[in-house]
């Protein structure tokens, strides 16, 4: 966002303060995402895939690349690169955001219970869970996992292809897969990742690894890092939050797509339409998402919420009827009415989807 402000608005010279309670000891992380091969953010990424695949209970569908690439970027050089382009042009503090009190004319930012900031427009990451409503109509589940990185002593790596979802493994009544990230033919991030209202512990998603490598005859493998995460996939309008001159953006803002969890492409897209509708109407609601999109996603998460298991055959199903490109216009919100009607009736299991979108439509409360 503070990116997008410089580049957006270099006539105003707007004064920008960036506050970053991240800017110390932080473990790295990798963020993979769909990019065009322009973007400055793939010319930062540390891998690409001319390959994706997916494999479920009865297909595997193998699809090269080429208008759109898979890559993956490490938060490290991700924070040097753009503190390198926005050197000179923003304020950087490090600290955590304590209070926001809005004014009619600014708003008083409280880092760490001292320090106090007066702006004319907040744009904020920070949520909580407790401040979104429990008793809201939206469905709501996560998309959590925990990965290896691991070395082996033998080839057992494609390293130009990654996994996408992989759906062959036991699937204990709920929506699992592997995904896999090759880096060469002996070294992997393997994360597995779980769609469901409720995490596990650690030691389960260490033993679903654990035998997927077993099952690839991988016995020879050292585990030299992990990851974990957990991404709310919701269509909760987190954007109804917003205010006159507070505005969220990330996922507390509603910029995770509600059907994948993507987050980071979205976000730097999404950062400038944000600044462009201010601009047109300092004082605007922004929508993230088009209604039409939000419908869809809402289908889909009520149908994992009821029936978490079928996720298996309704990622296959998607998978086998539609190519990689559409599917990926519809994740960037891109398709026509009619693809996204295609997607939704080509879509298995029909009746337990029919039955989701006829919750959704008639819902107590539609936001």
């Amino acid at each position: 966002m503070a990116d997008a402000l410089v580049h957006d608005a270099p006539e105003s010279h707007p004064r920008i303060l960036l506050i970053d309670g991240e800017m110390e000891d932080t473990p790295e992380r990798t963020w993979c995402f769909w990019s065009d091969p322009d973007s400055i953010y793939a010319s930062w990424a540390r891998k690409k895939w001319q390959e994706v695949e997916f494999k479920g209970p009865q297909l595997v569908k193998v699809t090269p690349l080429s208008k759109q690439q898979y890559v993956m970027l490490n938060s490290g050089d991700f924070r040097r690169r753009m503190f390198e382009r926005l050197q000179g042009r923003v304020e950087v503090l490090s600290g955590r955001v304590t209070a926001m009190n809005e004014g009619e004319s600014e708003v008083e930012v409280v880092v760490n219970g001292e320090g106090r900031f007066l702006g004319k427009h907040v744009f904020s990451s920070v949520w909580n869970r407790s401040e979104i409503d429990p008793h809201q109509d939206e469905p709501w589940i996560e998309q959590h996992f925990i990965g290896w990185f691991i070395e082996t002593d033998e080839d057992i790596f494609h390293a130009d292809r990654f996994t996408m979802m992989d759906f062959s493994i036991a699937q204990h009544g709920r929506t699992g897969f592997m995904y896999v990230l090759p880096f060469s033919k002996r070294s992997a991030l393997l994360e597995y990742t779980v769609f469901s209202k409720d995490l596990l512990d650690d030691e389960a998603y260490e033993r679903e690894i654990e035998s997927y490598l077993n099952q690839r005859t991988a016995t020879n493998y050292r585990v030299v890092g992990k990851e974990r995460g957990s991404i709310p996939m919701t269509t909760y309008p987190f954007h109804h939050r917003n205010t006159t001159r507070i505005h969220y953006i990330g996922t507390a803002g509603g910029w995770t797509k509600a059907s994948t969890g993507y987050t980071f492409e979205q976000s730097a897209q999404l950062a400038h339409r944000m600044i462009a509708c201010l601009r047109d109407a300092p004082h605007a609601a922004f929508a993230p998402s088009r209604l039409r999109s939000r419908f869809f996603d809402r289908v889909m998460l009520d149908l994992l919420s009821h029936h978490n298991a079928v996720g298996a055959l309704f990622f296959e199903s998607l998978y086998r009827h539609h190519s990689l490109e559409r599917i990926l216009r519809f994740l960037r919100e891109e398709t026509s009415l009619w693809e996204d009607l295609m997607i939704i009736l080509r879509s298995q299991p029909r009746g337990l989807l029919l039955r989701s979108v006829w919750r959704v439509l008639f819902s107590r409360e539609r936001k």
